[in-house]
């Protein structure tokens, strides 16, 4: 018996048909309807049970939308579910595994995959033809996926319908499972003839295989390995797959094909990749940058762990991955190591701002060996200088000023240390510690520090561990051994974070230079657009609240817009409407400035009263009650005239990132904006850059609560200070009391502003047990939720119901059609039936008397005769004209 293959069984079976044969026979073969594709708990368990547990992933159904991308999946890359949303699971190389209760809760289309080098290993043969064409290069392809599992089965000594496997009913394509006891790594080996390519690629340590699931032509991926125990797979070592990849080499060039096989890809093969401190040092903080630059927005943390970025994500040809390690980054697919600045000048993209954001990767075309270069790229990337000022100004102060020197890492690198607090001096006196003459500064030899020297120097010890770790880690050692002083590798280090206090350069930024300036980047629609179709936009509330976008609520203080806010943050968390409106499931975060946390609680539980709904299903809400604290997000720098960011924004941002947050709600502007409300190019620069920055780094939306100006009150507009606030947003709300009304239980939202719709919609409104029950609403407000309880009736409708409730109330109350007479009849209404139509205003009344007379369900006639026997005139209501909408038992405001 070969010592590289132990036989899964004693015996195996004889194929009955040759190699050719096989092939033609299955070109020919009828195939079944695909079988319906269980519920993803079911098929876990099945696997779970065979030993494949702790392996599995989950991975994001095949045409699923993920939180930051703008493509729907493809079914093959790992993910996590917030009971929302499905977001990339990044580090699923080091990710544990879930337990079969955590499996029932995902969505039943969710698929599987397996992780390989943890005792599992995979031949992917990668063969995709049509499985019942006859064209020559098709059936020569058959043969050679037949030949494979020929081979593979001859070695483990199985049959070829017994070997462990996934494959599909569509396709010719299949994976073959074993397992290993040894570390194994990822190899490829190709097959190209007349213009046609194949591959088999064998999966091991840091690989990951589908094994069930929807695949993207609608056909489910079937597998049997749930016929099959982990421990009973045939075994193969790095012999074995060897000796399995020659014999497919002398099959495939029998067939007539140009065999190549790729290097291993083995860690100690990667001998370029950029492993210096000041790398590292950014890495160590890579979640202030690059979620950003590679679109990852949302799930990226600051550990050691290895990112794992897919060709899915990146929309690109090239299969390999781009792997972001805790020392250096490495790009799997065009064999190219990355510093920071070269990654971000790779993928990122910028605007006229000077913030970048992820731009897709470029177009490759082949290089000497295995790189692969940019050929050919049409976003505006930005240049090395501009690359190194962000990366600066996201690791330091907004205020970092522009980069202008060198474009190569090396001189790069020290800007960036300087950016993330590091000295300029100190990484001087670091580069060279050795040759020091410490007697000149007046210290003692670095080997004889105690505690007090070590935390004074903590600035300069830190540079050295960046710029000079072999000298950093002797005299750590060193001071290590001094027992007496008990100075121990961790004391050591506490006291170096002590003494070091990173204060990034805040200095006043250089004006740009032109030929700093990205190209504008202008669209040509004949050439860019053509058959393309747009994305459809996308909404938080239809009609109301734009997703992606930075909306404001505006409402005089104790009117109810917190409590609005807090109610639209419950609904979307919990799947609910919103007043009625078609309302998007998100996961919000509030901000909230001016409330406790128990008045919190206690609106909560009025809120969850009114919706219908319990605390246990609020998993994708979270609140916070800043009152009496700083909250400041933005303050006003009079050395710059400039906005700068505050620790508070950034620790805004770092949780809502970390929470996976669609929706963020900050109540309210005065709490969080230290500028002045009047200045239009601040206020400008607070809602695009602060307000939505946030947004962007969330790939969400922002909504920002605040209070209108006198001017705003009294005009009606609900404005506040600069024109700015309303043009720097694209939609605003506004909450008041109808009509003249300065107190009661009716408010109106009307939406002001709206860059993507008909504005002007309103909704009245209802305090009711402390929450809002929506009576009635006016167009464009038509976009209603279906599925909400209860038909919304139009604000003519509801207008008119209450005024003819109200008439048959006062039967012979003397009214006039005449504005100017004491009895006009609107002001009569309103003051006599104030409970009946408090929800409107005189014009409202007014209307509703015009429309309900023109169509006679009102006629304005006489009704009697006062004491003085002159004649009375009122309205009087005609039943059978009065419409079902405007039914007196309508009883929508009673």
């Amino acid at each position: 018996m070969d010592t590289a293959v132990t036989l899964a069984s004693k015996t195996a079976e004889n194929n009955s048909l040759s190699t050719a044969d096989q092939a033609e026979q299955e070109g020919k073969a009828q195939h079944s309807p695909a079988p319906e594709l269980l519920p993803v708990h079911q098929r876990a368990r099945a696997l779970d049970a065979r030993g494949y547990g702790k392996l599995m992933l989950p991975l994001i159904p095949c045409g699923s939308y993920v939180s930051g991308q703008s493509r729907p999946a493809n079914g093959k890359v790992p993910g996590e579910w917030n009971g929302t949303n499905w977001r990339n699971a990044w580090n699923w190389t080091k990710a544990p595994p879930i337990g079969l209760g955590t499996w029932k809760t995902l969505p039943a289309g969710t698929g599987i995959g397996v992780r390989t080098g943890f005792g599992l290993v995979a031949f992917d043969s990668d063969i995709k033809v049509d499985p019942s064409s006859m064209a020559p290069h098709d059936v020569q392809a058959r043969r050679l996926a037949a030949e494979i599992r020929n081979v593979l089965a001859e070695r483990f000594g199985l049959s070829a319908k017994g070997m462990p496997r996934r494959e599909r009913s569509n396709s010719t394509s299949a994976v073959y499972f074993a397992r290993t006891e040894d570390e194994l790594f990822k190899e490829v080996m190709t097959f190209e003839a007349a213009g046609h390519r194949h591959q088999l690629e064998f999966l091991a340590t840091g690989q990951q295989v589908v094994v069930s699931g929807m695949h993207e032509s609608g056909v489910p991926q079937m597998n049997t390995l749930t016929e099959h125990n982990l421990s009973h797979l045939p075994l193969v070592d790095e012999q074995g797959v060897s000796v399995i990849f020659a014999r497919i080499r002398e099959k495939a060039e029998a067939l007539g094909y140009a065999v190549n096989v790729k290097p291993s890809r083995k860690p100690g093969t990667v001998s370029a990749k950029v492993r210096d401190p000041i790398t590292r040092a950014a890495l160590e903080r890579k979640r202030d940058w690059l979620p950003d630059v590679l679109g990852l927005g949302l799930n990226v943390g600051n550990d050691e762990g290895e990112l794992r970025i897919g060709a899915d994500h990146l929309d690109r040809e090239l299969e390999e991955d781009l792997t972001i390690y805790p020392d250096g980054i490495y790009d799997w697919g065009t064999r190219r190591a990355h510093n920071p600045v070269s990654l971000i000048c790779e993928f990122g993209e910028i605007d006229d701002e000077g913030e970048i954001h992820f731009g897709g990767a470029p177009e490759y075309r082949p290089g000497d060996g295995e790189v692969y270069e940019v050929a050919d790229d049409s976003a505006r990337r930005p240049t090395p200088a501009q690359a190194v000022t962000w990366l600066c100004r996201r690791l330091g102060s907004d205020n970092f000023p522009t980069y202008a020197g060198s474009a190569d890492w090396k001189s790069a690198s020290l800007t960036v240390a300087q950016a993330m607090g590091y000295n300029a001096a100190d990484l001087e006196i670091a580069r060279v510690f050795e040759f020091v003459d410490w007697q000149g500064f007046g210290k003692r030899e670095p080997g004889s520090w105690d505690a007090d020297d070590i935390r004074d120097n903590g600035g300069l010890l830190a540079s050295l561990r960046i710029s000079n770790p072999a000298t950093f880690t002797s005299l750590v050692d060193r001071w290590a051994t001094l027992s007496d002083r008990g100075l121990s590798v961790a004391k050591v280090e506490e006291l170096i974070a002590e003494g070091f206090q990173a204060e990034p350069q805040a200095v006043e930024r250089a004006p740009k230079a032109a030929a700093e300036l990205p190209p504008l980047g202008w669209i040509d629609p004949s050439r860019d657009w053509q058959g393309i179709e747009p994305l459809a936009r996308e909404w938080e509330v239809e009609g109301w609240i734009p997703r992606g976008e930075v909306t404001l609520l505006y409402g005089d203080g104790g009117i109810g817009k917190t409590l609005l806010a807090h109610q639209y943050a419950t609904a979307a968390a919990t799947g609910r409407s919103w007043l009625g409106q078609i309302t998007r499931p998100a996961r919000v975060m509030c901000v909230f400035c001016e409330d406790s946390a128990a008045e919190l609680h206690r609106r909560q539980i009025d809120i969850n009263r009114s919706l219908g709904v319990s605390l246990s299903e609020l998993g994708n809400l979270r609140l916070v009650s800043r009152n009496f604290q700083d909250n400041f997000i933005a303050t006003f720098d009079r050395k710059s005239q400039t906005l700068a960011k505050t620790a508070f924004w950034h620790q805004i941002r770092e949780d809502a990132i970390a929470f996976d947050a669609d929706v963020l709600i900050l109540d309210t502007i005065a709490d969080i904006y230290a500028g002045s409300e009047i200045d239009r190019v601040l206020v400008n620069d607070f809602v695009k850059r602060f307000l939505g920055g946030l947004g962007r780094s969330i790939g969400g939306s922002v909504i920002a609560l605040g209070h209108p100006s006198a001017a705003g009150k009294s005009s009606g507009d609900g404005t506040s200070g600069s024109t700015g606030w309303n043009n720097a947003s694209r939609s605003r709300l506004y909450l008041q009391y109808p009509g003249k009304a300065k107190s009661g239980d009716i408010r109106q939202l009307t939406n002001m502003k709206l860059n993507y719709g008909a504005k002007g919609a309103g909704l009245k409104l209802r305090w009711n047990r402390g929450a809002f029950d929506v009576l009635a609403g006016s167009a464009p407000a038509v976009l209603r939720d279906a599925s909400a309880s209860g038909a919304i009736p139009s604000l003519n409708d509801a207008a008119e119901s209450a005024v003819v409730s109200a008439l048959l109330e006062m039967p012979g109350v003397p009214m006039s059609d005449k504005p100017r007479s004491v009895h006009f009849a609107p002001r009569v209404l309103e003051r006599r039936a104030s409970d009946i139509l408090a929800a409107f205003s005189v014009d409202d009344i007014t209307s509703a008397l015009h429309r309900l007379e023109a169509r006679g369900a009102i006629r304005f006639d006489a009704i009697g005769r006062n004491d003085q026997r002159q004649r009375q005139f009122g309205y009087i209501v005609i039943p059978d004209k009065v419409s079902a909408k405007a039914s007196p038992d309508a009883g929508v405001f009673e």
